[in-house]
């Protein structure tokens, strides 16, 4: 029953922006009884969970904690200010933890993912609703059009964030690509749903004409062909990974330090209009105007009393880790790396299992993608950190899945057959 709520919780999430009670939505109000349930669940017995995965919930309970840590520390010196902030971030690591409560088995599994795919689709139609001016609200936001069609605006729809729809779109890809016809959107069809999810992107795109979206699943597609490639040529296909992720963090710092301004310049000239032009402009500013605020309080962010003048202004900026070190100095900056490092690590074991390989393979592409993605976008929405707790998740008990921890010459013949069996079916 629980699982069922869990799954329209998981759809209504587009719904964040609209309030029902004071200023909670109705994903707001469900979320603090999801978490009650299952701790009740827990201590009664319900819950049967996997000694992996007791250990995977109380290592993200403990990053998220040391999260919220550093997002306050700085603050305590004003009331309101901690409060305020608690408060968010205490809400958005609720978010973080439920699919990590919830996603504990390969039916709880693609259930999610369908959920994924229904807010997506969410996503691109009121986007293009708004674009062509049928539905408006409050939030909406629209520009001219970069396709150089004055009926179609550049538009966002009922989720506020094009970085957040671009991850989306990422993960929806990859689930019917990657999934087998009985695995993803409640088992129906095979090449009509990859056609109706790939037309359902195609109609996002045109309406947000986001280059970040753009970017966030061109960087997921590769990866995933990338680790595709690698994971049929060597078992520790994930240390060349991992090493690849460490220089390229390296070289990025380097590159954006020496050459900030003539990349963001470049990309400022793909766009075609003067607000594509105009919105580089206003981030460099952004940008630089940020890093003075913060350059003499590198370690833990800047001061409760900067923070309250300039609370709406960095919540805003247009880089997440830029944001994180504002907020809370490099102690954050290392908080969410880690946060983002557990996930990932959490599905690259999750693929080398090789049971559910193809939905880790795509969540380890999408959290590639979101390190690029985040470059170029606030993030740190609670739809950001359900995905990441999704890619936290670990919906199995690793060793009952290995099939090469059971001998052939040792066990007796029926086991041996068995083991032989699940190989031939990888």
């Amino acid at each position: 029953m629980m699982n069922f709520v869990f799954f329209l919780w998981l759809i209504i999430l587009p719904f964040y922006q609209f309030s029902l009670v004071g200023s909670l939505s109705i994903d707001n109000m469900i979320a603090p009884l999801l978490f009650a349930v299952w701790v009740i669940g827990y201590f009664a017995g319900v819950q049967k969970l996997s000694s992996s995965q007791i250990q995977n919930i109380f290592q993200s309970i403990v990053l998220a904690t040391l999260y919220f840590i550093s997002h306050t520390i700085s603050l305590l010196t004003t009331q309101g200010a901690v409060w305020t902030t608690a408060y968010v971030t205490a809400t958005n690591m609720l978010y973080f933890i439920l699919p990590i409560l919830y996603i504990t088995s390969i039916k709880s599994l693609k259930s999610s993912n369908d959920a994924i795919i229904v807010v997506m689709f969410i996503a691109s139609v009121t986007a293009l609703l708004a674009a062509l001016g049928l539905i408006e609200f409050d939030f909406f936001r629209q520009a001219d059009s970069r396709l150089g069609e004055d009926y179609l605006k550049k538009s966002i729809g009922i989720i506020g964030s094009y970085g957040d729809v671009g991850i989306l779109m990422s993960l929806s890809l990859l689930f019917v690509v990657a999934g087998k016809s009985k695995e993803v959107f409640f088992g129906k069809g095979s090449y009509i749903k990859i056609i109706v999810v790939i037309t359902l992107i195609m109609i996002g795109l045109a309406s947000m004409q986001s280059r970040n979206m753009i970017l966030t699943i061109f960087t997921a597609l590769i990866w995933y062909w990338i680790i595709g490639r690698w994971a049929k040529k060597s078992k520790l296909w994930y240390k060349k990974l991992y090493a690849m992720i460490f220089v390229s963090i390296f070289m990025s710092i380097m590159f954006v330090t020496l050459f900030y301004s003539p990349l963001l310049e470049f990309i400022q000239s793909v766009g075609g209009t003067k607000e594509a032009a105009g919105t580089v402009d206003d981030r460099l500013a952004q940008y630089s105007f940020m890093w003075d605020l913060v350059k003499n309080q590198i370690f833990i962010g800047v001061s409760a009393n900067v923070y309250e003048v300039y609370e709406h202004e960095i919540s805003l900026i247009h880089n997440m880790w830029l944001k994180e070190l504002v907020q809370g100095g490099l102690i954050s900056v290392i908080a969410m790396f880690i946060l983002w490092w557990h996930a990932l690590t959490v599905q690259v074991k999750n693929y080398q299992t090789g049971h559910e390989s193809n939905t880790a393979r795509v969540y380890i592409s999408v959290l590639l993608g979101v390190l690029i993605a985040t470059q170029f976008y606030p993030a740190g929405s609670l739809i950001f950190w359900v995905i990441i707790g999704m890619c936290s998740s670990v919906p199995f008990e690793k060793n009952k899945h290995m099939p090469d921890v059971i001998s052939t010459k040792t066990k007796p013949e029926s086991v041996a057959n068995k083991s032989s069996s699940y190989v031939q079916l990888r």
